[in-house]
């Protein structure tokens, strides 16, 4: 659920219309709702619109009618897409996002997590499956989740911090200070163990051991170590009035 800073009584959310009542164990169909009283009242403005079980949203702190929502990703049969609406959902623009990762330089889909408006850029936190780009004995392929960012609505999307794939860190959590949104704090770590290239499902594998955080000032062109040692399984997060204030835990 996401509202606008803008306005707080528009809200956003990921619903699932499942049977319950029948006790059938199926996942129903995902969409999303919109509120413009709080949530006293909703209507469905995302029928037909997402594919598979994934639902991430993100609202314009400005513009309550601005909004994406990404779908799909977990599978070859729901590929990753983009929906934007200027409207507050009574159009759609549908987005066929592509990814460019420096260390692999393919074009790969998108699995994004913690979806986020950065000042006139997207951020998101990417889990697609990439072999570690160093080098090692054939074996099973790592997860490394990768902070992304677009700044062409959704388009194209390119990883911010593929230094760090080469040291078998994956990002777990990232802030933004959003007066300067070119400020990143970005939460690493390693996986718990390789992960093996299996069929795509919904299980995101576990972040956490050796995780440091990293700041930028310049949106990813150097990063900076900040804190060490932070402990298992943590997150960040900014004061919301004041950004100067990081919390880590």
């Amino acid at each position: 659920i996401r509202a606008a800073a803008s306005n707080p009584a528009v809200l956003y959310a990921c619903a699932t219309t499942s049977a319950a009542v029948s006790n059938q164990d199926t996942a129903g169909v995902v969409t999303v709702l919109r509120s413009a009283d709080s949530g006293d009242t909703w209507q469905n403005i995302g029928a037909n619109l997402l594919q598979g079980s994934a639902c991430l949203l993100a609202v314009n702190p400005a513009n309550s009618d601005d909004v994406y929502v990404f779908s799909g990703g977990n599978s070859s049969l729901s590929p990753a897409m983009l929906h934007h609406s200027t409207d507050g959902g009574k159009t759609w623009q549908a987005i066929q996002p592509a990814l460019t990762t420096p260390s692999i330089r393919t074009t790969q889909r998108l699995y994004l997590q913690q979806l986020e408006f950065a000042g006139n850029s997207l951020l998101g936190i990417d889990y697609s499956i990439r072999p570690l780009p160093i080098p090692s004995p054939p074996g099973p392929s790592l997860i490394l989740p990768r902070l992304v960012r677009s700044v062409d609505g959704g388009h194209s999307w390119t990883t911010i911090d593929d230094q760090f794939s080469s040291q078998g860190l994956g990002a777990q959590s990232y802030a933004f200070n959003p007066a300067q949104p070119n400020t990143i704090y970005d939460l690493l770590g390693h996986p718990l163990l390789p992960v093996d290239r299996a069929p795509p499902n919904d299980v995101m594998p576990v972040y956490g051991i050796n995780q440091q955080l990293y700041k930028t000032t310049d949106g990813g062109a150097h990063w900076t170590l900040a804190l060490a040692q932070v402990p298992y399984s943590s997150s960040v997060q900014l004061a919301s009035g004041n950004p100067s204030i990081v919390y880590v835990g």
